[in-house]
């Protein structure tokens, strides 16, 4: 229950290579269907090394993004999270 807390931690585990687009693409898809559900509400979503973070006037979320294991030894760390 998140009641009381302004902050949250996800972890989002990609079957892909965590690219800055994708990433990108995923931020600006979760807040799209935020806006959907409360068009009120003024959300945002900045990009950091490990993934992005959405906020909104109330709370925020962390979102990490991680990869499967074998993915792992594919990592760049000029083009993936």
């Amino acid at each position: 229950m998140m009641a009381g807390h302004e902050v949250a931690d996800i972890v989002v585990i990609l079957k892909t290579l965590p690219t800055q687009e994708a990433v990108q693409a995923l931020a600006n898809k979760v807040t799209e269907n935020l806006r959907l559900g409360d068009t009120r509400e003024v959300y945002s979503a900045l990009l950091n090394d490990s993934g992005f973070e959405i906020s909104s006037s109330e709370a925020t979320v962390k979102v990490l993004i991680a990869t499967i294991p074998p993915n792992l030894k594919k990592l760049d760390p000029q083009l993936h999270c």
